[in-house]
């Protein structure tokens, strides 16, 4: 339902994959200089980042590309059917990584949670994603084979908790939460 691609482009022409897309359904909120944004970075901004393409194990001969020497690529070695990890040369040039598209318009985010202790009410309450505004309903918690969901309906929070003998009850949001869900405002 939230399927998003990530495509990028290496600036370099000898890169043995200069144009690649990445499809993902994971989205991660993360916390800077102790805030949340209300927006999703990628899905707003193209940056410039290291293209980092293996390229071969011997080191190339005129590519016209900044190269380095990447030391953690995994290996199935098929003599020993060992996975190894092997030194590979790879593509430094720069590469642009545009903005993140959903495949389709998703009517809720599920949204994982960097940031260890976050409660639901430091979350954004609005949450920006490129064209979309999108605005937190509930947030779950899952830990010891037990989880709890609190739920936000105009200013009030309901915390579901299948240990408490109410099940489910007024809560002040002040619990620690994993993921985050919103939804499409129309």
């Amino acid at each position: 339902m939230q399927e998003y691609e990530n495509l990028s482009e290496c600036l370099c022409e000898d890169c043995p994959r200069r144009t690649r897309t990445l499809i993902s359904t994971d989205i991660a909120l993360n916390k800077e200089n102790n805030a949340f944004f209300n927006t999703l970075p990628h899905f707003e901004t193209e940056e410039a980042i290291s293209c980092g393409i293996p390229i071969s194990e011997n080191e190339p001969v005129n590519y016209r590309g900044d190269i380095m020497l990447g030391e953690k690529f995994p290996f199935r070695n098929p003599e020993t059917n060992v996975e190894e990890i092997r030194s590979y040369w790879c593509c430094n040039s720069l590469r642009k990584r545009f903005k993140n598209t959903f495949k389709e318009r998703p009517p809720i985010l599920i949204i994982n949670i960097n940031v260890g202790g976050t409660k639901m009410k430091d979350l954004p309450v609005i949450l920006n994603v490129g064209p979309d505004t999108y605005k937190i309903f509930a947030c779950t918690c899952g830990s010891d084979y037990h989880f709890t969901a609190t739920i936000k309906v105009a200013d009030q929070y309901y915390k579901y908790n299948d240990l408490h003998p109410k099940g489910i009850y007024i809560y002040d949001g002040a619990d620690s939460v994993e993921t985050a869900i919103y939804y499409l405002l129309l």
